[in-house]
């Protein structure tokens, strides 16, 4: 059996095919891995699930604020619109999924289903806030456990341009998720000018 192998990291990066991430999906299959890559669709659902979280965040602030501050009328129309806001987004959620599942299903279920990423906030909490902005926030230490502890994956790959800062951020948290989850086998990996040499030892060791 091949070891499967989930690439993450910077959203252009871990997407990309060539030199941009040293070629590492070629590199990869070359070495007898199974390679997993991110659709660009849990990087829209991110988007969405962060633009929700900041809605309901206001709505709560319309909620709490006293009486005297506002005028009765306003605060009850402020409630109203994010709740309209929320309804919105909820329901683009759950089209663009539903259609993001047809195409999976027509192509014969290539590529894997979308996690849900109310769960990957949930499992990311105890190590990076979901409040904080930049790259993919969250979502790399959320898909790092996600994808090792339901036995998704065998390696986590984290590729980034060099100096990333957003992902060298969330990579700096990744010693205390292995820490909680000893199963866990993350790597990540900067193109870097010290070349693809490096990178390519790094993850051989990974593999073995």
């Amino acid at each position: 059996p091949k070891p499967a192998c989930k690439i993450i990291g910077e959203a252009w990066a871990q997407m990309t095919e060539g030199d941009g991430n040293f070629r590492m999906f070629s590199f990869l299959e070359s070495q007898g891995a199974e390679v997993t890559v991110e659709p660009v669709m849990n990087w829209v659902n991110y988007l969405m699930h962060s633009t929700r979280c900041r809605i309901a965040e206001q709505k709560r602030v319309w909620e709490r604020m006293p009486s005297a501050a506002r005028e009765l009328s306003s605060r009850v129309g402020g409630i109203l619109r994010h709740q309209k806001d929320l309804l919105l987004i909820g329901l683009a959620g759950k089209l663009v999924n539903r259609e993001f599942e047809r195409l999976r299903r027509a192509l014969g279920g290539l590529g894997h289903p979308l996690a849900d990423q109310a769960t990957l906030q949930r499992l990311a909490e105890p190590f990076y806030n979901h409040k904080i902005s930049g790259g993919e926030g969250h979502l790399e230490v959320g898909k790092t456990i996600y994808y090792s502890v339901n036995k998704l994956a065998h390696l986590v790959v984290s590729l980034k341009p060099f100096g990333c800062m957003p992902s060298t951020q969330s990579d700096g948290t990744q010693a205390a998720v292995m820490a909680r989850y000893p199963d866990v086998f993350f790597i990540p990996i900067e193109t870097s000018g010290e070349g693809d040499i490096n990178a390519y030892s790094r993850v051989q060791m990974g593999l073995g």
